[in-house]
């Protein structure tokens, strides 16, 4: 294989590579462009956390006792608040009482004491907040002993004991501790298995991954902190209820929580990372130090092989107008074992790992740490990420076909009948989409059909037709069917934003040409208004990785001009009243005989008009607005029912009209509206009325 590394003159001479620090370029480099652009709160909480975590580290027993106190001021607020309500209605009532006041006064009291115990309500709500079921399927141990065994087993050598075991279908295994009875406890350990998972990993991965996971219930990291991560389910709970409830007490618990949580989570969070590395040390001590690591690499290498692209292409394999598939999990396991062929996507997507820099607020450590207990991958650490990566690759022959599976090996003699239980379930689970997919894949043949006709019969499609049908093969035959008809397409209209973006995507995703998939999202991300935000989030993504600070920036500052463009040209358009300036329409006859025509099937309305609004902000993207007056006004007399008709004509109106651009309906709600002065003002405005 050609030195991956000559291709980006960054790195130079595979053979010298090993002599160079890592560790001194990158700091030469100076901090990732995403850490650059935090914003000054994540700065805080870094600044704090890591405060926090010095704390720790020097004064364990202070750092406990700091964390104890903040989470009993955020219970002590809960429990201060209802008292301190029930002793103003109290108080109320003795006044009440006392000073025999009147029916006028007794009216804004009483209405003050409801309030309070709604109020009052919604904390009690909080502290009792239900925990809720686990979920997943759940199987016995009389259907599936040898998996039961083998769990228990490795659970006895934690010193755990799981209770039940759940099945669900992503990449991820998790353990759950649930109170059998509520606030009196006499907790049960549940244990959630990812089947995609138990698909990627061998045996002794897999051992580790669920050690990992015995290693929480080990160290009673749920009981022993669990009362105080419940205090922010609880707070979340009090602040939703208040804010359904339209509370005035609103503004002072969201005054107290946006003081007192960035603090709370920045203490909070280094509990959470010692837990997730007590339990990695005991996964080590199980399985070893290489089956741990090893996992972790299988995931991020394997992990795409699950992904909405990869499921496309397994059930491409199906005669989409035939039966839902019955062995969709037995291809699944085969697509998902099988031997890595693009070693090139393999390597980009480990450099990309090492090189991810984890939010603040995620409790877990960064992958590259977890690792590093290997000494087949502490002996590459002076390597640049990308070398690394490939090293990785190559020492734990990740390229390789996994030929023992975990769901093989935990299942054993049950393993047909799992994989049978699973297949039928998808069959169950699916059988409504996929009638709703073989009927989609019919229209778009249809389609493809009947433009194909046109072309044939000497009629020239539009870009927009032709880049229609170019997505139709892409759904219908794959990418590779498709790839070509981009290329083709963009060599007719390279300067169609929709069709660049389209080819740009394809090209860095799933052709893995992220140079050409770079450049047209490039010009893409400068050109104009379509895809223009979507092609620069995926190019700040792109340089944040490759760590070129410059670029990064240049797109987060056209990112944000963007938003802030696009903000204000949809207020624009999201709003009509009287006020605004308004002109005559430029639909053509036929256009509006459309709209005449749709709008006249609803026997409600009395009158409608069809005017532009005079738009400020890119004026070339007309706003037709559709004035309609109704037999019976809104806010005439009838009440409820009058906004009834209202509400039901304006949604049959917004899927039926044909607007020839940008389109806006308006219901007058009576005589003395002023939109309805304005309209009758504008020559040609008027294009149904009836007596």
């Amino acid at each position: 294989m050609s030195n991956l590394n000559q291709e980006n003159p960054r790195f130079r001479a595979t053979g010298e590579m090993a002599a160079l620090s890592a560790a001194t370029i990158l700091e030469a480099a100076g901090p990732s462009p995403a850490e650059a652009s935090r914003s000054e709160a994540e700065k805080l909480f870094i600044k704090r956390m890591a405060a926090a975590e010095e704390l720790a580290k020097t004064s364990p027993a202070l750092y406990q006792l700091k964390i104890v106190s903040w989470a009993v001021l955020g219970y002590s607020f809960m429990i201060v608040m209802p008292i301190i309500l029930f002793s103003l209605i109290l108080v109320l009532i003795f006044f009440a009482v006392k000073f025999h006041l009147g029916v006028y006064a007794i009216k804004p009291l009483g209405l003050a004491v409801i309030a309070m115990l709604a109020a009052i309500g919604c904390y009690f709500k909080a502290l009792f907040v239900p925990f809720p079921e686990t979920e997943g399927i759940e199987i016995k141990a009389a259907d599936y002993p040898d998996l039961f065994r083998q769990v228990r087993e490795l659970a006895s050598q934690v010193g755990v004991k799981i209770d039940r075991i759940y099945l669900d279908y992503q990449i991820n295994a998790a353990v759950v501790e649930r109170p059998r009875y509520g606030l009196l406890g006499f907790y049960e350990n549940h244990l959630i298995l990812g089947l995609p998972l138990m698909m990627i990993l061998t045996p002794d991965e897999f051992r580790s991954v669920i050690a990992h996971e015995f290693g929480h219930l080990a160290g009673e990291h749920s009981r022993k902190t669990g009362w105080i991560y419940k205090m922010i389910g609880r707070w979340q709970t009090i602040l939703q209820a208040l804010s359904a409830s339209d509370s005035l007490l609103l503004s002072i618990n969201l005054r107290f929580f946006s003081w007192f949580y960035p603090y709370f989570q920045a203490l909070a969070s280094i509990v959470t990372r010692q837990h997730e590395r007590e339990a990695d040390r005991l996964a080590v001590g199980i399985a070893g130090a290489e089956s741990h690591a090893r996992s972790f690499l299988q995931i991020i290498v394997r992990s795409d092989r699950l992904s909405s692209y990869d499921t496309r292409e397994l059930l491409r394999q199906y005669p989409h107008d035939g039966p839902v598939p019955s062995d969709f999990y037995r291809r699944l396991q085969e697509h998902m074992r099988a031997p890595i062929s693009d070693k090139i996507a393999a390597i980009d997507s480990v450099e990309a790992d090492l090189l991810s820099i984890p939010s603040p607020y995620d409790s877990h450590p960064p992958h590259a740490e977890r690792i590093a207990c290997c000494q087949k991958v502490s002996t590459l650490d002076n390597l640049l990420p990308r070398l690394k990566a490939e090293k990785l690759i190559d020492r734990f022959d990740l390229m390789a076909p996994v030929k023992e599976t975990a769901i093989e090996s935990f299942f054993g003699a049950q393993y047909e009948k799992l994989m049978e239980f699973c297949c039928q379930d998808f069959v169950k689970v699916n059988e409504e989409n996929w009638k709703e997919r073989s009927k989609n894949f019919k229209q778009m043949e249809e389609r493809n059909a009947e433009l194909e006709k046109k072309r044939s019969e000497g009629q020239t499609l539009t870009a927009e037709e032709e880049l229609e049908m170019v997505v139709n093969v892409h759904l219908l035959k794959g990418v590779f069917e498709a790839a070509p008809l981009y290329e083709e397409l963009h060599d007719r209209y390279p300067d169609n934003l929709e069709v660049s973006y389209q080819l740009a995507v394809h090209n860095y995703y799933e052709m893995h040409d992220k140079d050409r998939g770079r450049q047209l999202l490039e010009v893409v991300a400068r050109g104009g208004k379509q895809f223009r935000s979507e092609a620069c989030a995926l190019l700040m993504s792109h340089f944040n990785k490759a760590n070129d600070h410059a670029k990064y920036q240049e797109f987060e500052e056209l990112y944000n001009k963007y938003a802030e463009e696009d903000y204000f040209y949809q207020a624009e358009r999201n709003q009509v009243s009287g006020a605004d300036k308004f002109k005559a329409h430029s639909a053509s006859s036929e256009e509006v005989e459309k709209i005449r025509a749709a709008v006249a099937l609803q026997p409600s309305v009395k009158a409608a008009y069809l005017i532009e609004k005079e738009l400020k902000i890119s004026p070339e993207d007309r706003l037709f607005v559709l004035v309609v007056r109704l037999k019976v006004d809104p806010e005439g007399f009838g009440g409820d029912s009058n906004l009834t008709v209202a509400q039901a004509t304006f949604n049959s109106l917004c899927t039926a009209v044909p607007f020839p651009a940008g389109g806006y309906i308006y219901i007058i709600s009576s005589g003395s509206d002023a939109l309805l002065k304005v309209v009758k003002s504008i020559d040609n405005a008027l294009i149904l009325g009836r007596s």
